[in-house]
């Protein structure tokens, strides 16, 4: 089975050379937040099978958990607006007490249980 990756060049090729591309991701990420959606090519991902258990038939699509892998890109835009979304909420102290996860540190869901 061959995967497709979905992004141009490896993150540690962005990494080594974050001082150039910096400026470009940063545009991108902004104008995804003014708009208000991210580009259609952001939003596809390679799913990936995961088996649940070693040892397991990986035909089985049943034990299988399935793994969607990101562009970084869109990765990125994820953090950045997670990131705003919870400064928002703890400037105005509007965090759900019945909060589950860890909620000062990213964006979690409250709980269906009481």
């Amino acid at each position: 089975m061959t995967i497709k990756y979905l992004d141009p060049w490896p993150t540690t090729i962005l990494k080594d050379n974050l001082d150039c591309v910096l400026p470009v991701l940063t545009d991108i990420v902004n104008k995804s937040q003014s708009k208000g959606k991210m580009h259609s090519s952001l939003k596809e991902a390679v799913l990936r099978p995961l088996l649940k258990k070693p040892g397991l038939d990986s035909e089985l699509l049943k034990i299988n958990n399935p793994i969607s892998n990101l562009r970084v890109l869109s990765k990125l835009i994820e953090k950045v607006v997670a990131a705003h979304i919870n400064a928002h909420m703890v400037i105005h102290q509007i965090h759900e007490p019945q909060q589950s996860g860890c909620p000062h540190q990213g964006i979690c869901f409250a709980s269906c249980a009481n």
